[in-house]
């Protein structure tokens, strides 16, 4: 695959040499408007009668051919680096669109299709800054890959600078919001669920994963594998949510060894976020209530009450230390007023 991409793209480096030699030759015979109409003939003839190196094998492999071959390529390095499925789902999702957009070889992309695609995206306002931003970043190592792999000799993005210009609120449930729903629960796995997340701060897929057997009960530890950085770690249970987990477990009559289950099967991803928006709706609670928000409230709780950032990370599973500064802990003005008299008195 390498080699007969390696020789799609000499050929096209090629024809792109031999249009500008020509063009060299009638520089200063003809007007700008001649000499692109000049240009595009020139293009066309050479579709038309497929002239080529001479003295080099050209493959027929067609421009779809090869994006897909380099695709293909990508992902495999993706896996091996790492990169979870959802991840990598979203950078080819989103790679692929874009390529499409621009209807080229993938190869044949230059910094004029980047700016003029992301400017469309900016025109038809249906995206936030925040997505468009999300979205540059997950194409972008694509193109990355193949300038490091020789398949292209510019990043077409290296002209790109998008910023994401909307401030951030970093929402949280306050203490009246949890306490609303917990009067909103109706059955057992309604309350066990809600106090599990407020009080270990897990990732949706890392709650789907759990089996009943990853808690400890005595200790009130629960171990929990985090496919996203492919590592255990350790959260704690509330005197409460561990009351209301085992209320939930003998309540329950199946033998199914996950820790949460809905209609006889293991809760998926998406049942976990639906059942929680419905909480919320019961509740009156207008934020949107995701695993994620329960994720930063956590946080937030524990750096008001005094935990050092590094502990906070490693509860929520982040190697990186400012990743849970800048994303997950909410400052509010309370806090801030808090540590402000603390300091100045």
């Amino acid at each position: 695959d390498t080699i007969i991409i390696h020789i799609f793209i000499q050929r096209r480096y090629y024809n792109m040499e031999f249009i500008d030699t020509i063009m060299e030759k009638f520089a200063g015979k003809f007007d700008y408007e001649q000499l692109n109409l000049i240009r595009n003939i020139v293009m066309v003839s050479m579709e038309d009668y497929d002239i080529t190196p001479k003295q080099t094998e050209v493959s027929t492999t067609t421009s779809t051919e090869v994006n897909e071959r380099l695709m293909k390529m990508y992902v495999a390095e993706l896996k091996v680096n790492g990169k979870s499925e959802k991840t990598i789902k979203q950078y080819i999702r989103n790679t692929t669109k874009f390529i499409q957009a621009c209807n080229k070889v993938c190869v044949d992309i230059n910094s004029n299709d980047v700016l003029l695609y992301f400017a469309k995206l900016q025109m038809s306002g249906t995206l936030a800054q925040s997505s468009i931003v999300d979205i540059c970043k997950s194409i972008r190592p694509f193109f990355l890959w193949m300038l490091d792999n020789g398949y292209i000799q510019k990043n077409p993005f290296s002209k790109l600078h998008i910023k994401d210009n909307e401030a951030k609120k970093k929402e949280i449930l306050t203490s009246e919001e949890i306490l609303k729903l917990r009067d909103s629960c109706v059955l057992p796995v309604d309350l066990a669920l809600l106090d599990f997340l407020v009080s270990t701060g897990v990732r949706v897929e890392e709650c789907h994963r759990l089996n009943i057997r990853d808690v400890n009960f005595t200790s009130g530890y629960v171990s929990v594998y985090a496919p996203k950085t492919k590592r255990y770690r350790t959260v704690f249970l509330t005197p409460e949510a561990s009351k209301h987990l085992k209320d939930y477990l003998n309540f329950r009559h199946d033998n199914d060894p996950a820790l949460f289950v809905y209609r006889g099967s293991r809760m998926s991803n998406q049942c976990i976020e639906v059942h929680l928006r419905r909480l919320a709706d019961r509740a009156g609670i207008t934020k949107h209530c995701t695993v994620h928000l329960f994720r930063r409230t956590l946080a937030s709780t524990l750096h008001a009450k005094g935990m050092n950032d590094l502990d906070i990370a490693t509860i929520l599973g982040h190697n990186d230390v400012q990743t849970t500064i800048k994303y997950y802990i909410n400052n509010d003005i309370g806090n801030l007023e808090h540590n402000f008299s603390k300091y100045m008195s």
